[in-house]
């Protein structure tokens, strides 16, 4: 059996150099909310973008449900949702319209009962109708969550959801968070704070230095790391 993500011996190096990612191969299944961790510099936002189609990886292969996101990208794309950490939504334009848009550039015929009850889950309904420069920072995630929902991705990212946030908006996209893992979307997500992966996720995917250090439970990873890099980062010795 293939898993949701395949990622085989993937290399990225950038122009001057830099090697981002070197060699990293693993399976992501279906199962428990994966958050990826690691220190700054570690490969977490290169691997979503190469994921996600976003960045080309200098060697190696990508497949998302079976799909090579590079010769087959289209197909690729539209399995995978992102959110990313910078809020870069049009000020001007209505909720109910940034998110009908977002699933029309995937080609997907319009449906209004389905923007509704992506809508509705994520506490947005009542402002459908409202300019994003009218909603608070909380609101704005969600309608980034709504956006990477909209085309019904089977697999979605999240780099670093809660970002700036005040513990009630983080609290609701936390929530909503579990209740589209619940309803059977695959989320993988970039956090800083460990309290926070410990709170949502099952398992963890650690990366130090372009590498792979561990692949676990997250149980397993908070509360005996094996790697030196993971028991550095635990205690606060590697820093974010």
């Amino acid at each position: 059996m293939t898993g949701m993500v395949e990622i085989d011996d993937v290399q990225k190096i950038y122009d001057g150099g830099f090697e981002a990612l070197k060699g990293v191969t693993l399976t992501i299944e279906k199962g428990e909310i994966l958050a990826l961790l690691g220190p700054n510099g570690a490969g977490k936002t290169t691997l979503i973008s190469t994921i996600c189609g976003l960045v080309t990886p200098t060697g190696g292969h990508v497949r998302v449900g079976g799909h090579d996101v590079i010769t087959d990208y289209r197909a690729a794309r539209t399995m995978v949702g992102l959110v990313p950490q910078e809020i870069n939504l049009e000020p001007f334009e209505k909720v109910i319209n940034t998110v009908r848009y977002s699933r029309g550039l995937f080609g997907k015929p319009r449906d209004d009962a389905r923007i509704e009850q992506i809508l509705r889950r994520l506490s947005l309904w009542d402002k459908r109708n409202s300019a994003i420069r009218e909603l608070s920072g909380g609101m704005k995630r969600r309608v980034l969550i709504a956006k990477a929902l909209s085309h019904d991705p089977r697999v979605l990212f999240l780099d670093e959801p809660t970002s700036a946030l005040d513990p009630a908006a983080i609290k609701g996209v936390e929530a909503a968070v579990r209740e589209f893992h619940q309803r059977g979307t695959r989320i993988v997500m970039t956090t800083h704070d460990l309290h926070q992966a410990r709170r949502l996720a099952g398992d963890v995917l650690f990366l130090s230095g372009g590498k792979v250090c561990e692949h676990t439970s997250a149980e397993t990873f908070f509360n005996s790391p094996v790697s030196r890099e993971g028991q550095a980062f635990i205690a606060g010795e590697l820093m974010e």
